[in-house]
């Protein structure tokens, strides 16, 4: 057996994905309704082809939208929800950044394609306003 040591540092680049439901033949992301949760999941990849998956607490995740998006950090992974009364948002969308805290958090911060594919409002409800909604007898 020959092992062969190259003297060049790879640099590795994040690469984050947000997945809705996983099973060992596919993984999806499906964010339909208000009700949708996602785990976000963050490697390392290398020109090399060789990949390293990245622990929950080494990442720094920061929501860029808010008005759509919700982030936790329960029980060490990382959720993604949909805010409610959010609006629909395509992947060329950047709504949430994730960088990498540990050694430095020397490397590019990476945007994880998120689909927010939700029903589009048919009606709007009339506002009615009463003494009942106003001053409770």
């Amino acid at each position: 057996t020959t092992v062969t040591v190259e003297a060049a540092v790879l640099q590795p680049s994040l690469v984050s994905r947000i997945v809705t439901s996983l099973s060992a033949e596919k993984r999806a992301q499906s964010f339909t309704s208000e009700a949708s949760v996602g785990y976000l999941y963050t490697f390392a990849a290398y020109a090399n082809g060789d990949v390293h998956t990245l622990e929950d607490d080494a990442l720094n995740v920061s929501v860029l939208a808010a008005d759509r998006v919700t982030h936790t950090l329960a029980g060490g992974r990382h959720a993604v929800g949909v805010v409610p009364d959010a609006r629909a948002a395509s992947c060329d969308e950047e709504l949430m950044s994730v960088a990498l805290t540990a050694c430095g958090g020397s490397l590019p911060a990476a945007v994880p394609p998120l689909v927010l594919a939700l029903p589009s409002p048919v009606a709007l409800r009339p506002l009615a306003v009463s003494t009942a909604h106003i001053a409770p007898s």
